[in-house]
């Protein structure tokens, strides 16, 4: 890749996340959180399928979780440091993904992408990662992974797994596992916040407690052709610059999307009748 080409990336990638931030930002100040709703300080509800990309797939303010982050904080270890919560939560990789064994926590994305380039021995950016919504089909050695979606095919091929943890606090590990061995002195998992870790990890172990909505269809969405479904997820069938204006409607509405193009969305595991059918009639609605 000539140097152009990479700044064309990175460019590329830029445009992107201020395009997202822009979006996120129409949403108002929020004052609480609690299971998939989102409540602003004139007491407006908010019904959340961004769900931070997957990382809050179970919700706001899970009790649990809750507990464990409160027990590590009481003790006092909230700087980052190593900590036994880092071979934990590797550990708990390593037995979710039995293909990929060989697992590096990163504090940020950008980590992530920096330590996959060290042991591909290459420059790489997002537009590298194989992300099962993205609108162009692709194939390659890194994959995406989200939580309750396999795609066995793209993962044969894949020498490097990239898993969304669900746990949505800021500065959430960013999992980076490998098929094979890495060389030797290949450096070990950052140092990141006990707290952080020791929350990632509750979530990580949770899922298996998550359980779809009682009105869940795999064709909820069906003859919504601006809409994609694949399970609970949700991805816009139409062009980009549509999106932002679909996005505002849905907020104006009470609905939170994904602020990324083309998402995913994603179904929540709790709502009313009344949330239920809003919602469905919005992605019917709009594009329009």
């Amino acid at each position: 890749m000539t140097g152009l080409e990479n700044r064309g990336l990175k460019s590329r990638n830029y445009s992107a996340m201020v395009n997202t931030m822009e979006l996120i930002n129409h949403l108002p100040p929020i004052k609480r959180a609690r299971g998939y709703r989102l409540y602003d300080y004139k007491q407006r509800i908010y019904l959340d399928l961004y769900q931070n990309g997957g990382r809050a797939v179970q919700g706001h303010r899970a009790f649990r979780l809750t507990t464990v982050i409160k027990d590590v904080i009481s003790r006092g270890t909230i700087f980052d440091l190593p900590s036994i919560y880092t071979k934990r939560l590797e550990q708990a990789l390593r037995l979710r993904f039995p293909e990929f064994p060989f697992v590096y926590l990163a504090g940020s994305p950008e980590g992530a992408l920096r330590i996959a380039a060290l042991y591909l021995g290459r420059e790489i950016s997002n537009r590298d990662i194989c992300d099962p919504f993205s609108r162009t089909k692709r194939r390659g050695d890194i994959i995406k992974s989200y939580p309750f979606v396999k795609d066995a095919q793209a993962e044969e091929q894949a020498s490097v797994f990239m898993p969304v943890i669900p746990f949505a606090m800021s500065g959430s590990p960013a999992a980076v596992c490998f098929r094979h061995a890495p060389p030797e002195g290949f450096p070990l998992s950052e140092l990141i916040s006990p707290v952080i870790v020791a929350g990632a990890l509750r979530a990580l172990h949770d899922l298996r407690n998550y359980r779809q909505a009682d009105w869940f269809k795999e064709d909820l969405l069906k003859g919504k052709g601006g809409w994609l479904q694949r399970g609970i997820y949700i991805t816009a069938n139409f062009e980009e610059e549509l999106y932002a204006g679909v996005f505002k409607s849905f907020l104006e509405e009470g609905v939170l999307l994904n602020p990324g193009y083309p998402g995913p969305s994603i179904l929540p595991a709790e709502a009313s009748p009344g949330e239920l059918k809003r919602m469905v009639d919005l992605f019917g609605k709009f594009p329009g």
